[in-house]
This record gives C-alpha cells, structure tokens and sequence, in this order.
C-alpha cells in the first residue's frame, strides 16, 4: 500500500468515527485509528526509516573513506612539494655552502695519516638543548675503549639559531670537544664530510645531536677493524622524547631484503671507515637525496665492493621527534627512483655487481670470566598488551627474588621488543618465530635454564604459532640438556593436531605450574602431571600503588564510584566491533541506575579494530552515565588500581577479570568463542566460583544478576593464598 492510500484509509476511519455521533464509541474508534496507526508505522514506516539509517551510515562510510583516500593523497601531493622546494634550495644554496665547507677544511690542522682508533663526530643545528646528552654519551663511549684506540669528540655548529654557540663553548672548555662554527647552515652532507676531514682516527662515528650512544658501541668499532668494513651498525632502541621504548630500528643485516627495500631502516649512527668514505667521494651532493645521504651512502659502498658490518648488539638510542630529518615531508618516490636507476637493476639489485658481507663478531676477549647463570625466558610481551606484559614483569621479579650465587644473566624471548619497565637488566633476542628460525644461534647448553613463562597461549587459535614455536625451543633446549620450567600456563581447548606438540613442551619440563584446575585437566589427558599455581600476574595484584591510598593516580575516578568496561576485538573472541553494543548498553545502564561513572580502559594496542578507537565509539554523548576512558596500555599497575576501585567491572580481558575478582569486586567475562569460554570456566573454577561468564547480548538485569552471584562467592584472602602458592612453587622451581 502507498503511502498515499494508507493517509487515504486513515482519513476514512476517523471519518466514520466522528460520523457515528457517540461519545463513547467515538472514544473506542479513536483508541482503535490510534492503535491502527501505531501498527501501521511500525510494520511499514520503521523497516523504511532503517533502511534509510542504513543507507545513510553507508554514505557516512563512504564518505569518510573518500576523505582518508583524499587526505592521504593531499599528504603524498605535500610531500612532493615539499621534496622538490628542499632540492631547489640546495641547488640554490650549493655554490654558498661549498665556499663555506671549503673555509672550514682550510682552516683544519694536517692529518697526513690517521692513527689506529675510534672519533665522534656530531653536528648540531639547533639542537644545544639536546647536545650535554649526546656529548655525555660520547666521552662514556671513547672512557670504555683502550686508551690507545680513543680518538675525539668534534662537533659542528651547523648555522645553528639557538643556544647552541653557548652550550658548545662551554662543552670545549669542561669536556675538551673540538668545536666548528659554520657560518650558515652546511647540510647534512657538507657538514659530514667536513668532520670527517678534521678527526685524526681511522674510524668515526657518526653522532646525531639528538641521539646518544651507548658504551656497548665499541663493539662496531671492534668489529669494523677485525672486518675491514667501511660502515658497521647495530640496532637502535627507538625512544620518544620522555626516553620510553618504542621499538628498534637498525635491527637488520643489510642483505638482498634491504637493498631491495623501497624505505631506508639504517639510521646515520654508525662507525665508518673515514679514509674509504672520503675516497668513495664522501656523502652525497644529489639535491633529491639530502634528506637520505645515509641511504645512498650504503647503497654506494656495497656497490663498490665495500664491505657493510652488523653487530647485533643494542648499542644507541633513537630519538623521535618532529623536528628530526626523517620525519620532514619529502618526496620518498623521487628518492626511491633515484636510488634504484644509481645502485639497482629494473628495480632489482644487481646482485652480481656488489660483495656485501656481514660479519657477526665474536665476543670481545677478556680476562675476566661471566659466571652468572644463564636464564632464557619465553614470554608474551612487548607488543602493547598488559596482560602479556604483567606476565613477563612477574616473572623477572621471581627470577630477582630467587638469584643464584652468582646472579642471572637473563635472555628474552617476547612477541615484540617493545618491553615494560622490568626488575632487571635483561638482553632481548628477538621474537619467537625469529629464534626459532635460528635455534643454533640461541646456543643453549646443559648449564641453562628455559623458563616458559604463563599466558593462554597452550590453546588451539595458537597452534601454529605460540605452540609450534615453543615445542621447538622445548626440543632444542632437551637435546642441549638445558633445564625446562614452565609456570602458569593457561592450557586448552587443545585440538587434535597440537597434541603432540604440547606433549613436547611440557614433556622437557622438571616443572610445570599451570594456572587453573580446568588447565591442570587438559594436560592431565594427554598423560601430562601438573601443579595449580594460578596466573602470576597475581603478584602485581595488591603491589604498588593502592587503590585507595595515598598512592593513587590523581585525576581518576574515587573508588567505588564506577563500573570497569574493558572491549577486545579479536579472532578469537567478539571479532566483529559491533557485537559490543549490548554490552555497552547494559553496563551504561545500571552505572545510570546506580548513580555511578563508566569507566572504559584500553590495554592493549593491537589488532585491526584498536580498543580505544571502539571504546570512544561506545561512549557516545547521548549515554545516560558519565564515562571516561583511561588509556592503561603501557601501566599493567594502573590497570590493577582500576580494577581495584571499581564498584563491579564487565570485561574482556582474562587479566582484567583476574585482576578484578582478586580485588573483590564482582566481575564477568565477555565469551563469544570456545577459547575464552575455556578462560572463563578455568577462572571461576581456580576461585571457587560460580559461572563468570555472560554472552555478548548480556541485558543489564542478566549482568546485574552475575554479578550479585559472583559478589556472593568471593573469598577474601584469596589472593594472598594464591600469591603464597605461586611463591612456594617457584622458589622450589629456581632451586
């Protein structure tokens, strides 16, 4: 029916009403139009007005990826630009800055040959804030090597704008720097080239101004010596400008993957041959490439037979900021074009044409003789999630706990190399997929100890990865005759093409500590004997800052006054954004009932659909409860504060429940799939709980309810028996 015939009808029921002339009847026969109408709208209008919403969140869509397409192609046309305004400005300003560079190299003392040893080399161009750190880490380099291999630090004052004149005339006088003052801004590659010219060694480092080096860069230097290499590197730890880690770069061999690349991932810091760069004609004058000289550089040096060195060893930090060169709009096409027509075939490397080596040094010789005791820990972490990261923080604080006599020398293997703050020093080897790739390389011998440490990684979404990966290492480390433990393990569901492999991990174990009974089940049938020592983050769980006391993080809710929601977007559980609407809904509306805040916290930083983005998309402004949303990716301890003041909490997040229920607040589990039904029922179950679990449609009136029968089960002192538990089992585990 029309929309016309329907006003058509409507208008002849009331018709007949009026026309009946009874009051009562009349009344009936309105109620009845009314209630026609009302049935009218909702069986006809209502599935149009949707159909309508939907077309119109379609072109919302649709426009808001014609927006990002166009943004992205704006930046792009920017950047171009941008590249070409900078290389007709180094034309333009080549003939001034070669006159300048040349009075610089005049006024140089002779160097008629360079003796054996290592110089810095740093320019600065408004950068004095920053120099006393790069200079700091400049002397404690140059103190850690033999007298006779230290050179000098030299810094050039690139036209600098700033305070630089200052802090570098009192660097010359307390710290004994070589200072140049250009009179105008040189360039990166005139600059270079420049202080090259004036260090009396054989070899330098190249030093940016906003980054420093560590003492365990000697090894480039011992290393480009023993390999007669031209330019040698080493991984760079990746901070930002409060110095937290935000990942590596220079992490890499420069083999065929790199030389093939279209981006440049080899940062300027690196120890060169200072004679082999200058005769290969020093850093490039290309105008397009001013902002990639390194890049050529290595390119160039391969290509003419030059030896290019790695040694995998952490040995700098790498300052980000969005003052530093590559962080600049250039045109990376234009670059990448003229790297590939200069130093690569069709786009190819001419392999043929080019001797790269790289070199792996042996360990430096010394007298002295390391008799701490190797400790290799497989862990989660490192990749922006809590949990993972709780685990791992956990597990070293034991190892701090229970030293042997000569301490730990302590080996990671993580996801990632992005690590929280630990209890002690400790050497990143790389991912697990990267170890296993190279199990000769990880060495292990019958003197070491493997600690696997805990996680719901033993679970079928992860068999080809997490379990693969670990029954390897788990053979390799038996074959060596290394000591295995494996500590609060989250096992299961476990599927029939895994099997044989758990039953390798866990079969190389002295000890295996699981963290649930329904864990300690699923190894039980495959014939497999285990302790429950629960999930040892649970030492984080009533440690530091206190949820009510004086060391509580300002600006957050008091406690009592909220509800926790935590989202996850994951393949293996709610993997569509939009299956948390219900949840949202329900937790909104008994905060509004009860006259509490929501509040949402992101912890973990990964996958497609990123927590905050889908929190911020929950807490529209039309909610009927206040929320706030506290971003807790990089603190597992704010987490466990949050979770400590919360009035009840609905999560998605095994760590988040655990952290809640042993804080005594009333908690369920968002569970959409198998594997965090598993989690779940293995939680509730470790502490004698009833179900702890709701779907993703929970109603406010059925969360209610968990909650008031979960609130009604907690044991108080739970978790000190846990803690104790975990405690008991790995002082006996590190015996």
């Amino acid at each position: 029916m029309s929309a016309r015939d329907r006003a058509e009808r409507i208008r002849r029921v009331i018709g007949d009403a009026l026309a009946s002339g009874e009051s009562g009847a009349t009344a009936a026969r309105i109620d009845e139009v009314v209630q026609r109408i009302n049935h009218e709208l909702q069986v006809d209008l209502g599935p149009r007005l949707e159909a309508v919403a939907r077309q119109v969140r379609g072109m919302d869509a649709r426009a808001f990826a014609l927006r990002d397409e166009l943004l992205a192609h704006l930046v792009e046309i920017e950047g171009i630009g941008r590249g070409q305004a900078a290389a007709l400005r180094e034309i333009l300003l080549a003939p001034d800055r070669d006159e300048e560079a040349e009075r610089l190299r005049t006024g140089l003392p002779p160097r008629a040959e360079r003796r054996a040893g290592l110089s810095i080399v740093t320019i600065s161009w408004n950068h004095g804030r920053l120099l006393p750190a790069a200079v700091r880490s400049a002397r404690a380099l140059l103190e850690s090597l033999d007298p006779e291999d230290r050179g000098e630090i030299w810094i050039l004052d690139d036209g600098s704008n700033d305070d630089t004149a200052d802090v570098l005339a009192g660097l010359e006088r307390d710290d004994g720097v070589h200072a140049l003052r250009s009179r105008l801004s040189l360039g990166l590659s005139r600059a270079r080239d420049v202080l090259l010219h004036a260090v009396p060694t054989r070899h330098a480092l190249v030093l940016d101004a906003d980054n420093t080096v560590l003492p365990s860069a000697a090894a480039l230097h011992r290393h480009a010596r023993a390999a007669g290499a031209a330019f040698t590197f080493g991984p760079l730890l990746v901070v930002d400008p409060d110095g937290a880690p935000q990942g590596l770069v220079s992490a890499e061999p420069p083999g065929e993957a790199y030389l093939t690349a279209d981006a440049n991932s080899i940062d300027t810091m690196a120890v060169i041959d200072v004679d082999a760069v200058l005769a290969a004609g020093g850093y490039t004058r290309d105008p397009l490439l001013a902002a990639a000289d390194d890049w050529e550089l290595v390119h160039r040096l391969a290509r003419t037979g030059h030896t290019i060195g790695f040694v995998p060893e952490v040995v700098g930090r790498y300052r980000l900021s969005a003052r530093r060169m590559s962080a600049e709009g250039r045109d990376s096409a234009a670059i990448l074009h003229r790297i590939e027509r200069a130093y690569r075939v069709d786009g190819l490397l001419d392999l043929p044409a080019i001797d790269v080596r790289v070199a792996h040094p042996a360990p430096p010789v010394s007298d002295a003789v390391d008799r701490r005791r190797r400790v290799v820990v497989v862990s989660g972490g490192g990749v922006a999630n809590v949990g993972d990261d709780a685990i791992l923080q956990a597990t070293i604080e034991r190892l701090v706990a229970h030293p042997p006599a000569d301490g730990w020398a302590i080996d990671l293997v993580t996801d990632g190399a992005d690590l929280p703050q630990l209890a002690a020093p400790c050497a990143w080897l790389g991912s697990l997929a990267d170890v296993v790739a190279d199990l000769p390389g990880l060495a292990l011998d019958a003197g070491d100890l493997v600690v696997f440490a805990g996680g719901g990684g033993v679970a079928a979404p992860f068999a080809a990865s997490i379990v693969a990966g670990r029954a390897a290492l788990a053979r390799a480390a038996r074959d060596a005759g290394a000591r295995v433990v494996a500590a609060g393990q989250g096992v299961g569901p476990i599927s029939a093409d895994m099997a044989d492999d758990v039953r390798d991990i866990f079969g190389a174990c002295e000890r295996i500590g699981v963290r649930d009974p329904l864990s300690q089940d699923a190894l039980h049938a495959l014939g497999i004997g285990s302790e429950v020592v629960a999930d040892d983050a649970v030492a984080l769980v009533g440690s530091g800052r206190d949820a009510g006391g004086e060391g509580r993080t300002p600006r957050l809710p008091e406690p009592g006054t909220y509800l926790l929601v935590h989202v996850r977007v994951a393949q293996y559980n709610l993997a569509e954004p939009a299956r948390w609407k219900d949840v949202a809904d329900a937790i909104d509306a008994l905060a509004a009932e009860r006259g509490l805040d929501v509040v949402g916290v992101v912890i973990n930083d990964q996958g497609h659909a990123a927590e905050l983005d889908l929190l911020a998309d929950l807490a529209r402004p039309d909610r009927r409860a206040r929320w706030h949303l506290v971003h807790a990716t990089s603190d597992a301890q704010l987490a466990v504060e949050l979770c400590a003041g919360a009035s009840a909490a609905l999560v998605g997040s095994y760590h988040l429940a655990y952290f809640a229920l042993l804080a005594g607040r009333p908690t369920a589990l968002v569970v959409d799939a198998p594997y965090f039904d598993a989690k779940a029922a293995g939680l509730a179950a470790l502490l004698d709980l009833p179900p702890i679990a709701v779907g993703h449609a929970v109603t406010a009136d059925e969360l209610a309810a968990r909650w008031d029968d979960v609130g009604a089960a907690l044991h108080p002192g739970r978790r000190e028996e846990l803690a104790a538990a975990a405690d008991r089992w790995w002082a006996a585990a590190l015996a």
